[in-house]
């Protein structure tokens, strides 16, 4: 249930309140009269988070520079398939459910994600199974997965993280600058209290002028940590200040192609950094 609400809202920590929110509801039922309780729950979180997407539609459209989903740790307990779990919790996949609909997002998650057939999806949706369908395809049409897959070479991933975190700590710009492709992208996260760039930086000069010119990382880090987030290898930073910071990205050729740089400390607090 939390990684549907997750892959839901893009918020760990709004994902915790609705599956809560459903449990309440749950415990309140006269639950003998329940036939399926796990399609129970199913359905109460996904409507939950249908309608908590709708609601948020107009503070991300106002959000401050860029939005990038809640890193979250991997991999989650309980989870039968973990390389499947991680690529459908990667950034990259998180920011593309961002496009849909929240009911297209609905479907497309349960169906591709989690397997549902598609007539548990409707009853879900209260849909026909037909509507279903087309919205399922709707949807996959709307997003293209991502070419680049943070998970298709993790020894080469979790090399490139490690030198990632060597590079900011010891202020090392070509140490940086060689490991990006040359059109790469850098979205960063400040939710308007942390510095950020507010638009997408791109190309690997510019993305080293503006790391090491943000306030944050013109210094080395304090510490730097690497984790698995969201299925790949990431670096947590923290500077002078006791700012953190969390490093993600995509490859592509076995270069860097997207940095994630997530500083919004809504976003960072379930983490528990130490």
């Amino acid at each position: 249930l939390m990684g549907l609400a997750y892959r839901m809202l893009g918020r760990w920590s709004e994902a915790q309140d609705v599956v809560q929110d459903a449990a309440l509801r749950w415990l309140a039922q006269t639950r003998q009269d329940i036939r399926n309780h796990k399609g129970f729950l199913t359905t109460l979180v996904t409507r939950l988070a249908i309608d908590r997407l709708r609601r948020e539609k107009a503070r991300r459209e106002t959000y401050p520079g860029p939005w990038l989903p809640e890193p979250v740790v991997t991999p989650l307990e309980g989870a039968d398939d973990q390389s499947a779990l991680a690529q459908d919790l990667s950034v990259a996949m998180l920011l593309l459910f961002e496009r849909l609909a929240p009911e297209e997002r609905a479907a497309f998650i349960l169906r591709e994600a989690l397997g549902a057939p598609y007539a548990e999806i409707a009853q879900t949706l209260e849909k026909s199974e037909g509507a279903v369908r087309q919205i399922v395809s709707r949807a996959r049409e709307r997003i293209k997965r991502p070419r680049s897959n943070a998970i298709s070479d993790p020894q080469r991933h979790h090399e490139l993280i490690a030198r990632v975190a060597l590079a900011v700590q010891a202020g090392d710009k070509a140490g940086l600058t060689v490991l990006l492709a040359p059109d790469a992208v850098l979205l960063t996260d400040g939710g308007g209290r942390r510095s950020a760039a507010l638009r997408p930086i791109e190309g690997a000069p510019a993305i080293v002028s503006l790391l090491f010119g943000l306030r944050g990382f013109a210094e080395p880090p304090r510490s730097v940590q690497v984790i698995t987030l969201n299925g790949a290898p990431a670096a947590l930073t923290r500077n002078a200040q006791g700012e953190d910071s969390v490093i993600q990205f995509t490859l592509e050729a076995g270069l860097i192609s997207t940095i994630y740089i997530s500083r919004n400390p809504e976003k960072l607090r379930h983490l528990n950094i130490a």
